[in-house]
């Protein structure tokens, strides 16, 4: 029965909402003369709260219906999980295997962004640039010293 009405809401709600629309302006309309204003400022005072009549109550149907769907996924989840056999159990050395084997393709899938180790003949390169650089600048502080004494 909850979901006969779900489904009828869900495909109503479309022409709630143009009702209150366009209800809205007709109504604002007709009223205008006692709110002693203009018949088109009454159907565009009609139309706002027509509009925003629809948008609550569409937003506060849709919610409802959306929760009742997950719910109903959930529910179908779990009578069908409840309707299947249950599957064996596996060792402790299959499930390692299985998490070796995960682990193993994220990290293929995911090597670009994982910072890569130095190589040896990397750092040994990094090594004679900073010496060089380190003794250039000493080089030239001990000139400076010597030129200014």
């Amino acid at each position: 029965m909850l979901r006969i009405l779900v489904d009828f809401l869900s495909g109503i709600i479309r022409v709630l909402a143009v009702l209150c629309i366009v209800g809205g302006p007709v109504v604002g309309y007709i009223q205008s003369a006692e709110m002693d204003a203009q018949p088109w400022e009454g159907a565009l005072i009609g139309f706002a709260a027509g509009f925003l009549i629809a948008v609550v109550v569409g937003g506060l149907l849709a919610s409802v219906i959306l929760v009742e769907n997950h719910l109903r996924v959930l529910a179908d989840a779990q009578l069908k999980k409840a309707a299947e056999p249950a599957p064996e159990e596996k060792s402790a050395e299959e499930s390692a295997m299985e998490r070796a084997e995960r682990i193993a393709s994220f990290a293929r899938q995911y090597r670009s962004q994982m910072p890569q180790p130095a190589t040896a003949t990397d750092a040994q390169a990094d090594t004679a640039t900073t010496t060089e650089t380190e003794a250039a600048s000493g080089n030239g502080k001990d000139q400076a010293k010597a030129g200014t004494s």
